[in-house]
């Protein structure tokens, strides 16, 4: 049950910085130099931003690498493992866009700033989270079905979104 609300309690956070910085105008090209700008009140280096950049460029390749390796043994789990795992995917791809469309409408978004608030609700478990259960050895199994499951999920969910938002 902990897990659960920790990931519940992960979910509404990030949710929260993101419309934060969606609201702010900070998320967009050159995040990096935008969030500097705010939170220190400095310009980056361009010796920083440079790297920066070559990474942020390699993030979707990289990530699909690893579908690639997470969708390799991914299994559906039976019995008492189905539960965490139905909770995941349930939180993730029905949940998550009810929360953010009520923190939306909360913070007056409207146009193409919901539609972009809506689609990234919708989108599947993140891939970095099965790098973090790889790395510590906790979940692997259950983080990784998480992943692949929330994927095929949300794309008939981000179709719905656009269908609802776009116009």
């Amino acid at each position: 049950m902990g897990d659960v609300l920790l990931s519940i309690w992960t979910l509404l956070v990030y949710t929260a910085i993101g419309f934060a910085l969606l609201k702010f105008r900070v998320v967009g090209p050159g995040a990096d130099r935008g969030l500097s700008r705010i939170v220190f009140f400095v310009t980056m280096p361009r010796a920083l931003t440079v790297p920066i950049d070559a990474l942020a460029d390699a993030t979707v390749p990289v990530m699909m690498i690893a579908m690639g390796v997470s969708l390799a043994s991914a299994q559906l789990r039976r019995g008492r493992d189905a539960l965490p795992l139905a909770a995941s995917v349930g939180f993730r791809v029905l949940l998550s866009p009810i929360v953010t469309f009520a923190l939306a409408m909360a913070l007056g978004l409207e146009g193409k700033q919901l539609l972009a608030t809506m689609v990234v609700a919708v989108f599947p478990t993140a891939n970095n989270l099965f790098a973090i259960a790889h790395r510590y050895e906790v979940g692997v199994g259950l983080v990784r079905d998480a992943v692949v499951i929330s994927a095929l999920a949300s794309m008939p969910m981000l179709v719905v979104v656009a269908a609802i938002f776009y116009g």
